[in-house]
């Protein structure tokens, strides 16, 4: 092996490398603002979903961080329910009664 020549070019002309740069971020636009909401336009069930959300003012993305009225109530209802199936249970099968 020649040790002056490396064996792959380290890089591209800069015309190409700004042309792939640009291709990525068309792809990345295209994805993001073409093909992501397609199918909340084409399901029922996905503009449902949709349409709930944006009549009680929620945003998808702020639910993980508290910022909607609602997740408090549902974090509290999650952790009860965790609560009552991790109870410990009867050996004749039968439910355990809810923890207060």
């Amino acid at each position: 092996m020649n040790k002056t020549t490396p064996q792959f070019p380290l890089s591209p002309r800069p015309a190409i490398r700004l042309l792939r740069l640009a291709l990525g971020l068309l792809v990345i636009w295209l994805v993001v603002f073409v093909l992501a909401p397609l199918p909340f336009e084409h399901s029922a069930f996905l503009r449902r979903l949709k349409e709930t959300a944006e009549a009680y003012g929620i945003h998808p993305g702020s639910v993980y961080y508290t910022d909607v009225p609602t997740s408090g109530p549902a974090e509290r209802n999650s952790r009860e329910a965790v609560k009552q199936a991790e109870a410990p249970r009867p050996p004749d099968g039968t439910a355990a009664p809810p923890s207060r």
